[in-house]
């Protein structure tokens, strides 16, 4: 699988390696896969803005997925989690953590009002 897992990112990787989820080939997963669509990789870096660079880079992983979007992950020591995907028009997440069920979030817009509980629950792992 594609993807960057490490402990501390600046913006400029981020945003270096979502362009490069751009360059993919047509099937780039040996099947049917697409490159990251531009619309997902500029609402990925509208994203980063709305939630704010510190919170944003503090990401475990990231990767692109098979239909042109882009899945960001923050984990803890005790495997609670936050998972966005990010898409043309719209983003989805879940939060996985122990003291709740796992709440999912889905075909959000891409706004500061959605994006400010995204970033609480970030904090919050």
């Amino acid at each position: 699988m594609l993807g960057f897992p490490k402990a501390a990112h600046s913006k400029y990787e981020v945003i270096m390696d979502i362009l490069s989820f751009k360059s993919l080939h047509e099937k780039w997963d040996g099947f049917d896969a697409i490159p990251l669509e531009v619309r997902s990789a500029t609402n990925s870096i509208k994203l980063m803005d709305y939630i704010g660079e510190d919170v944003f880079c503090s990401i475990t992983n990231y990767y692109p997925n098979p239909n042109g979007t882009i899945t960001f992950e923050w984990e803890n020591k005790e495997n609670e989690i936050v998972s966005v995907e990010v898409g043309n028009d719209t983003f989805t997440y879940f939060v996985d953590v122990a003291a709740t069920e796992t709440k999912f979030y889905n075909n959000l817009p891409l706004d500061i009002e959605h994006t400010e509980v995204l970033s609480k629950y970030i904090q919050a792992i």
